[in-house]
C-alpha cells in the first residue's frame, strides 16, 4: 500500500495511480545532466499529467475539472514530488487553486477553464508589482524574484499594489528569466513586468488565504519527499551488506530508519491538517504548523538518506541529492522556517490549534444528551489529593458520570457507551464546552480493557464499576530491576497453592503503588517454557499481607514512583485474569492502551509554559526568542493531535492502525524532550526556585525538566518503540 497523506479509499487509489505515473517520469541524476529543466518548456511529463486529469483533479466540474478536493490534489503533489516529477505541477495546481478561491467572475471562469484545459501556471504572493488603472485594465510594473514554475508558465497569477489596495492579476505578458536554483529538477525564474497591460482581474482573494493555499500544497510536496527518503533508505538497508549482515539488521540502522519514519508520518499529518483547515478559522495556525514541521522533516530525512547510502549517496551521480535539493527549495517558497516559527508563536499566544475528529453537527442527539448530563452533574467538589500528581477526587460526582457512561465512554455497555472515536470526540467536546475536566481513572484506563476483554464476568462486575466511580485506584506491577522494557524477562514468581497462588519478587517504577487499592501484575508461573509463554496476569489487593511499598525519590525531589516487594503474597484463583500462561497476551493489551493514551497528551515542555515565558519576559529580545520557541511547541502539539486524529479515522474506516501507535508515542517523546529543552534556554539566575513545587503544587520549568525521564521511559523506552516501528511498520528483520 502506498503511504499517503490521504486517508480515504479513493485517495489511496489516487496515490497508487499517481505513483505509477510518476515512476515513468521520475527525474534521475542522469537526467539533470542532459535536460535543461530551468528553461525547458513543459513536455511529455506534463502532457501525461494532463491526459490523466491530475492537474485539474481539484477544479470544479463547471470549469471542466474533476470536481475533487484540494486534498486530492495534495495527494497528487505528494506522490509526484516523491519521484521528483520535473513538470510544473506544484506551480500550476497552486495557481489554479488560488484562482478557484476567487469570486466566480467571468475572468475567474476563463482562467480556470484554461488551467483545466492544460495551461501551465505559476503564482506568487511576494510584493514587488504595482498596478495603475488603464483603459484596458491595469498597467503592471515591477519584478518578483525566483518564482517556482514561472519558466514554464503560460499564466502567471500575481498580487499587485495600487496604493493601499491589493489587486490579483492573471498575466500572460510577463518577461521570465530562468535563474539558477537549488532545485535543478524544475524551472524557476524571475518575473518582470514592464508596462504590461492585463484585464484579467480576480476578486475576493485574501493575501493570507492565497499564501495558505501555496504553503499547504508545498507542505504536501515536502511530505512526499520525506516519505520517499524513508523508502529508498529502507530499500538500501535491506540489500546492502556489511560484516556479513544486511544493514537493516543493525539496531542503530533500524533506529535511524524508524526515526525517519516518524518524521515522514509527522510531515504527512501536518500537511493533511493544513489542507483540511484551509476553509476554517484556524487556517493560519494549521498552515504555520505545517510549514514549521514538514520542511525540516524533509530536509532531515534527505540528510539521513545520504548518510544511509554512505559515500555513494554524496555523489552527483546519485539521486539522493535531488531529493535533498527539492526539500531545500520548498523551504524557500514563502517565509523561512524561522519566520514561520515566529508567526506561529504570535498566533499561538492567543489561540491553539484544535484538531477535531468531528464538527459541531456530528451526533446531535448524543451531544444534547451529554450536555444535559453535565449540566445536571456540575463540576467536581475539589478535595485534597493524596499524591504528588494525582488529581483531586470526588467519588459521588464521578459516580454520576459513570452511571451515564461518560467516565470511559469507549468501554462497552454497561460500563461505557461503546463509543467509537467520533462519539468520543463529541463527548470530549461537550466536557470542554461545559468547562469540566473529565475524571481520569489513570492506570485503570489500561487495566479495565484487559479485565473486560480477557477476564470473567465476575471479575468485570467486581472491578469495573468501582474503578469508574473512583473507589478503586490501580497501579501496574510490570517492570522489575532486571526487566524494564523487556517484560518477558520478569522474574517475580508465582507458585500454585491450595485455592490460589503465592507470589514473591520485586517490582519497580510503579506509579501510584503507594496509594492504589489494587495492582495489575505480570508474574512468571512456569519456568519450563519459553519466557513469553510462562507469564500470568494477576490482580493483587495492595493491602495483602506480605506487600511492602517504598516510594522512590527521584531527581526532582518528588516520589512519583515506587518499588514494591512481594513476600509470599497470596492471590486467590479468582484474581487471575485469563488462563495461567496467557499473561504476555494480556500484558500487550494493557500496554497498547497505555501507549495510545500517552501519545495524546503533552506534559513536559507544553505551549502553556512558553506563553508564561513570553508574559514574564524581561525584555523584547527574550520575548521574540520565546515566541519562536512557542511556535515550535505549538507545531509539535498540532502534529501530535493530527497524528491521533488520523489514527482514529483509520480505525473508523476499519483499518488496523495499531502499529502507528508507536509512531505517535515516539513523536510524543520527541515533542516533550524538545519542548522541555527549549524551555531551559530561558532560565537565568532568578529561576533556581523553579526546581521546587510552586505554591499551587505546579512544577516550575526546571522541576518539569528534571521530571522528563518519566515520559522518556514510561510505557516503553524510545529504543523499544523504535524497534517496534522497525519491525511492524518498516518490516525490518
Amino acid at each position: 500500500m502506498t503511504a499517503t497523506i490521504g486517508l480515504s479509499d479513493e485517495q489511496q487509489e489516487i496515490a497508487e495511480m499517481v505513483a505509477s505515473v510518476a515512476e515513468r517520469f521520475a527525474t534521475t541524476a542522469g537526467d539533470v545532466r542532459e535536460k535543461p529543466w530551468a528553461d525547458a518548456p513543459a513536455g511529455a511529463e506534463w502532457q501525461t499529467i494532463v491526459e490523466q486529469g491530475l492537474h485539474a483533479i481539484h477544479l470544479p466540474e463547471s470549469a471542466d475539472g474533476a470536481g475533487g478536493t484540494l486534498l486530492d490534489a495534495a495527494v497528487v503533489l505528494e506522490q509526484l514530488a516523491a519521484h521528483l516529477h520535473p513538470g510544473p505541477v506544484l506551480a500550476t495546481i497552486s495557481a489554479s487553486a488560488v484562482c478557484a478561491a476567487a469570486e466566480p467572475t467571468a475572468a475567474a471562469a476563463e482562467t480556470l477553464a484554461a488551467f483545466a484545459a492544460g495551461a501551465t501556471g505559476a503564482v506568487s504572493v511576494a510584493s514587488g508589482i504595482t498596478a495603475e488603472p488603464h483603459a484596458d485594465g491595469w498597467v503592471l510594473n515591477g519584478t518578483i524574484r525566483a518564482v517556482v514554475g514561472a519558466a514554464q508558465a503560460e499564466h502567471v497569477v500575481l498580487s499587485a499594489r495600487h496604493g493601499d489596495d491589493l489587486i490579483w492579476i492573471v498575466t500572460t505578458g510577463a518577461t521570465v528569466t530562468p535563474v539558477a536554483h537549488t532545485d535543478i529538477t524544475r524551472g524557476v525564474a524571475d518575473v518582470a513586468l514592464d508596462n504590461v497591460v492585463s484585464n484579467t482581474v480576480l476578486t475576493g482573494i485574501d493575501l493570507e488565504q492565497a499564501r495558505a493555499i501555496i504553503v499547504a500544497l508545498a507542505a504536501a510536496e515536502s511530505a512526499g519527499v520525506a516519505g520517499r527518503c524513508v523508502t529508498l533508505a529502507v530499500e538500501h538497508a535491506r540489500l546492502r551488506e556489511q560484516f556479513g549482515r544486511t544493514l537493516s539488521s543493525f539496531q542503530s540502522m533500524q533506529q535511524r530508519l524508524s526515526l525517519m519514519q516518524v518524521r515522514a508520518e509527522s510531515a504527512r499529518a501536518a500537511a493533511w491538517d493544513a489542507i483540511n483547515a484551509l476553509d476554517t478559522d484556524q487556517r493560519d495556525l494549521a498552515v504555520a504548523a505545517a510549514a514549521v514541521t514538514t520542511v525540516p522533516a524533509a530536509i532531515e530525512n534527505a540528510v539521513e538518506l545520504v548518510v544511509t547510502l554512505g559515500a555513494m549517496g554524496f555523489t552527483w551521480e546519485n539521486d539522493a541529492h535531488l531529493l535533498w535539493r527539492r526539500a531545500l527549495a520548498n523551504a524557500a517558497i514563502d517565509r523561512s522556517t524561522a519566520a514561520w516559527q515566529v508567526r506561529l508563536g504570535q498566533l499561538a499566544e492567543t489561540d491553539k490549534r484544535d484538531v477535531r475528529l468531528t464538527d459541531d453537527s456530528a451526533h446531535p442527539e448524543l451531544r444534547a444528551e451529554v450536555s444535559a448530563v453535565l449540566a445536571a452533574t456540575g463540576n467536581r467538589e475539589q478535595r485534597d489529593s493524596s499524591h504528588a500528581w494525582l488529581k483531586a477526587s470526588d467519588i459521588a460526582w464521578q459516580q454520576k458520570l459513570a452511571d451515564a457512561g461518560l467516565v470511559s465512554p469507549h468501554l462497552p455497555a454497561p460500563y461505557g457507551r461503546g463509543a467509537d472515536p467520533s462519539e468520543q470526540d463529541v463527548i470530549a467536546a461537550e466536557f470542554r464546552r461545559a468547562g469540566i475536566v473529565p475524571p481520569d481513572i489513570v492506570i485503570g484506563n489500561w487495566v479495565l480493557p484487559t479485565i473486560i476483554t480477557h477476564g470473567t464476568a465476575a471479575q468485570s462486575e467486581r472491578f469495573v464499576a468501582p474503578t469508574l466511580s473512583g473507589e478503586i485506584l490501580w497501579c501496574q506491577l510490570f517492570s522489575e530491576p532486571g526487566a524494564g522494557s523487556d517484560l518477558a524477562s520478569v522474574a517475580t514468581r508465582a507458585v500454585r497453592v491450595d485455592g490460589g497462588w503465592r507470589l514473591s519478587g520485586q517490582k519497580v517504577w510503579n506509579s501510584l503503588a503507594d496509594v492504589a487499592q489494587w495492582g495489575a501484575a505480570l508474574v512468571r508461573t512456569d519456568t519450563t517454557v519459553a519466557k513469553h509463554k510462562g507469564l500470568s496476569y494477576f490482580l493483587i489487593d495492595m493491602a495483602s499481607e506480605g506487600i511492602t511499598v517504598r516510594p522512590i525519590r527521584q531527581a526532582t525531589g518528588l516520589a512519583e514512583f515506587c518499588e514494591v516487594f512481594l513476600d509470599n503474597v497470596f492471590v486467590p484463583d479468582d484474581c487471575v485474569v485469563g488462563e495461567p500462561g496467557e499473561g504476555w497476551k494480556l500484558a500487550t493489551t494493557t500496554l497498547a492502551n497505555e501507549r495510545l493514551r500517552m501519545g495524546e497528551a503533552l506534559g513536559h515542555g507544553d505551549s502553556a509554559r512558553f506563553r508564561a515565558v513570553i508574559a514574564n519576559a524581561p525584555d523584547d529580545d527574550t520575548r521574540a526568542l520565546a515566541r519562536a520557541a512557542l511556535g515550535r511547541a505549538a507545531a509539535r502539539e498540532a502534529v501530535l493531535a493530527a497524528l491521533t486524529v488520523r489514527g482514529a479515522l483509520q480505525r473508523l474506516q476499519g483499518r488496523n492502525a495499531d502499529s502507528e501507535t508507536s509512531v505517535l508515542k515516539v513523536a510524543n517523546i520527541i515533542a516533550q524532550r524538545e519542548g522541555s529543552t527549549d524551555l531551559m534556554a530561558f532560565i537565568d539566575h532568578s529561576t533556581p526556585g523553579q526546581a521546587a513545587l510552586t505554591a499551587t503544587d505546579t512544577a516550575g520549568d526546571v522541576l518539569d525538566h528534571l521530571g522528563l525521564p518519566a515520559v522518556l521511559m514510561g510505557g516503553g523506552t524510545p529504543d523499544i518503540q523504535l524497534g517496534i516501528i522497525a519491525r511492524k511498520v518498516l518490516a525490518l528483520p
